[in-house]
């Protein structure tokens, strides 16, 4: 979450797209009053897209669409679930290269289980929030630039932990509208 008093090292930079916003309201099969409260948090959201930091993601799964979100602050891999026509419009294959915006909070209550800290863990947040920005903004250009910018390495190191996570932890993925 982006609270203004710290600041993303690679924001996002992203606006939401008004078809692909129209298109998170079907696939995910919104009531009137569950997009009612979507709606009260939309100024939010487009401030998490825009602000946010903007980490390197992984499809693992597409039956069901899983990705695999990184999160440098706390040096560990979220899964994240999507309902199947994401997988059918962006056409999704494993191992496709994404890139998440993501949000932070820390908690007195500690972190939730799903993750599993790396060692190289920043002691600043205890949970993440991550949005794929390619289910939301259609500013592809963008998005393909930040996906460019992520280094092989990290790349690498990402479908690491996310292979190791899917082999030893046995957590259901989270929702992948966090918002939602």
């Amino acid at each position: 979450m982006s609270n203004h008093t710290t600041y993303a090292s690679s924001p996002g930079m992203l606006r939401i797209d008004e078809e692909k916003y129209n298109d998170l309201i079907e696939f995910m099969k919104l009531n009137k009053k569950q997009q009612i409260k979507l709606n009260e948090k939309r100024n939010m959201i487009a401030d998490h897209l825009f602000n946010g930091d903007t980490m390197p993601a992984i499809v693992v799964s597409t039956n069901p669409l899983i990705i695999s979100s990184y999160s440098d602050e706390l040096d560990a891999v979220v899964m994240l679930e999507f309902p199947k026509e994401y997988q059918q419009k962006y056409q999704l294959q494993e191992n496709m290269r994404l890139v998440t915006i993501n949000g932070y909070t820390k908690s007195l209550f500690g972190r939730p289980k799903d993750i599993k800290l790396g060692y190289r863990y920043l002691h600043r947040w205890t949970n993440v929030y991550p949005t794929v920005g390619l289910f939301l903004s259609n500013n592809i250009e963008r998005i393909n630039q930040l996906i460019e910018n992520v280094p092989e390495p990290l790349w690498d190191y990402v479908k690491e932990l996310s292979d190791e996570y899917i082999q030893n932890y046995k957590f259901k993925p989270r929702k992948g509208f966090w918002f939602i």
